[in-house]
């Protein structure tokens, strides 16, 4: 594979493409608010709420699937985890999750559910984070 250094115009006229792309997608302003408007108002209808409960299971069965694989070394480190988030929760008033270091699903990589993988962190954080920006979230 040849790779080649791209030039200041040629990088300006991919990213003008991309806006430009990305204009003609959404439409106009009025039309992109529009969509916004119809996506957060189907959250609230009752196809919306089946959405988000079958999104939610599929994410406690495929966990409920990754938990019959740990070792007794990860169940006992998840279980002095569960312990200790509650310690942390007693002491400073905050509500705390065990996250995945590396997300279990990002488009970058594919992290394990093992203890190797979590950590005790704020719930507030962890909710913030998402799956995104592994390195600059990692502890």
């Amino acid at each position: 594979m040849v790779r080649y250094r791209e030039s200041a115009e040629g990088k300006a006229r991919r990213m003008e493409a991309t806006r430009e792309r990305r204009r003609l997608y959404q439409g106009s302003p009025e039309q992109h608010a529009r969509k916004l408007e119809v996506r957060r108002n189907h959250s609230k209808t009752e196809s919306g709420k089946t959405s988000a409960r079958v999104k939610d299971a599929r994410k406690r069965a495929g966990l409920r699937r990754a938990a019959l694989n740990m070792t007794m070394f990860d169940r006992f480190v998840y279980r002095e985890m569960i312990q200790h988030a509650k310690d942390m929760e007693t002491l400073s008033g905050e509500v705390h999750h065990i996250d995945h270091i590396v997300p279990l699903r990002h488009k970058k990589a594919c992290g394990l559910h093992n203890s190797f993988n979590w950590q005790v962190v704020p719930a507030s954080w962890n909710l913030q984070k998402g799956a995104s920006n592994m390195e600059e979230y990692e502890v």
